[in-house]
């Protein structure tokens, strides 16, 4: 498993953990996506649209774990992430004429998207033909770097395989999909933090586990957030975290999933004697907590 992940974006599974929020709303944000799903069908086609009709680029099997970030008519939307998408590949099609808009190395195993660039699914209902898999699944920006498996070159156009980058999409049927198990994520490698009181506490993930009597691989435990987010950007691992230590650029590094619907949330706020007026350097600080907590995350700042 080690070795697919890391070739892979790794989930970055973010807990429900919230600032000034009641557990009603905490329930309600607990709905929104991404969250987490299993596959409950031996095997399953992703294919390039929300309907039947549309063609397969791959399929995934019982057990894995996909991120659902949208849903339309019996359909899940999917980010092609983690190692159920394991040996998906895409199309990158240009024109001869604008072959110069993807930068390849010498080695001809990495290119460099130097504009804007569309990826398309492999049309497996007719072999894969590049001529024939004509919907995109990925709508790359420019700079996207991505890994190179063969080239192919027609009389009108240059056709990279490439491996599938995580911004790539594709829909499952949602009968066959179930919101994800604590037992199935317990079956991930974890990073953690090395708190040992963690170890007791049902609103992180060790404590869940342990309170349900679940066994667990903890591979890496750290001192620092940063550290673990580090060590999962390598592939070492998942780790679930407070949402509120997530950053930006975050979003762009990591597949961030929330497990609101899985954990205990837990409720942070600051109390403060009615009547009485907070002194010049309380005040900062509740400005520098409103400034720093995004809004997202904590809805109910005065």
């Amino acid at each position: 498993m080690l070795a697919m992940m890391r070739r892979l974006v790794i989930v970055l599974v973010a807990v429900g953990f919230v600032l000034g929020l009641s557990r009603t709303a905490a329930a309600q944000t607990s709905e929104k996506f991404p969250y987490l799903a299993a596959v409950t069908a031996e095997k399953t086609s992703v294919r390039a649209g929300a309907d039947s009709r549309y063609y397969p680029f791959g399929s995934v099997g019982m057990n894995d774990l996909v991120q659902v970030v949208a849903q339309k008519a019996g359909w899940a939307r999917v980010r092609a992430v983690g190692p159920a998408f394991e040996g998906f590949f895409g199309y990158l099609k240009l024109p001869k004429t604008e072959a110069a808009r993807f930068r390849l190395d010498r080695e001809g195993t990495e290119g460099l998207a130097l504009g804007s660039t569309s990826i398309f699914a492999p049309n497996l209902d007719e072999k894969a033909e590049p001529g024939r898999s004509w919907k995109p699944i990925a709508k790359l920006p420019a700079e996207t770097t991505l890994t190179v498996l063969e080239t192919y070159t027609g009389d009108l156009h240059v056709v990279y395989k490439v491996e599938l980058p995580a911004l790539a999409e594709g829909w499952i049927n949602m009968a066959h999909l179930r919101r994800a198990s604590l037992e199935q994520i317990a079956a991930w490698p974890l990073i953690v933090g090395g708190g040992g009181g963690t170890r007791d506490n049902p609103s992180h993930i060790e404590g869940k586990f342990n309170q349900i009597g679940l066994d667990y691989n903890v591979v890496m435990r750290l001192d620092s957030f940063d550290a673990i987010k580090r060590y999962v950007s390598k592939g070492m691992g998942i780790s679930v975290m407070p949402r509120v230590v997530l950053e930006p650029d975050d979003e762009k590094n990591f597949s961030i999933v929330g497990l609101a619907h899985l954990l205990d949330i837990q409720r942070v706020g600051i109390i403060t004697v009615r009547g009485t007026t907070l002194s010049g350097p309380a005040q900062r600080f509740v400005e520098i907590l409103k400034k720093t907590i995004p809004p997202h995350i904590s809805p109910q700042w005065p």
